[in-house]
């Protein structure tokens, strides 16, 4: 109550609180539990780090790249794409051959 009072949101809350009579009271951290976790923002750490990720799949380079040395593969991707319609289950998409929707 005896706070200088410096801000225009202090100043907009404190007209709106003038009517009523009320006692502020400051608890402990340990002592105001409930309302802590929900009036407290939590700390900004000393450095903020920003991070970039991007996601990189070395594995489906690599395995397009074994894959299409292999005869198997590139007779049914081949059958794949000259009639559809022999491999329902099939799509060639991406130089990778799907069944069902998955590799």
């Amino acid at each position: 109550m005896y706070q200088v009072i410096q801000t225009l949101n202090q100043q907009h809350y404190l007209s709106k609180l003038l009517g009523y009579d009320y006692e502020i009271q400051y608890k402990f951290d340990a002592s105001n539990m409930e309302v802590d976790a929900l009036s407290c923002f939590p700390k900004p750490p000393r450095a903020a780090y920003h991070h970039l990720l991007v996601s990189q799949f070395v594995f489906l380079e690599e395995l397009k790249k074994e894959l299409h040395t292999n005869l198997v593969f590139t007779d049914l991707c081949d059958k794949c794409l000259t009639s559809p319609t022999s491999l329902p289950d099939f799509i060639y998409r991406g130089r990778l051959l799907l069944h069902k929707g998955k590799i």
